[in-house]
């Protein structure tokens, strides 16, 4: 099926709006979209997002002082 996949998809005759994944772009141009896309997402409005600083910050240093170098 693999070598077939794109044919496949292509014979169901869906848009990629309609699918709504920059990776099976038509055109070919995935990384371009996928760079814009990423940047119309919510999660990157922020530098540093919601609850790092208080989740993820911690758990790191953590790591880093149990880590064995």
């Amino acid at each position: 099926v693999r070598p077939n996949a794109i044919a496949l998809v292509d014979a169901f005759n869906y848009t990629d709006h309609y699918l709504g994944s920059v990776l099976g772009r038509y055109d070919g141009n995935v990384y371009p979209k996928l760079y814009e896309e990423a940047w119309k997402d919510p999660l990157n409005d922020s530098v540093v997002p919601d609850g790092y600083h208080e989740y993820i910050r911690p758990l790191l240093k953590q790591q880093l002082r149990n880590a064995r170098l």
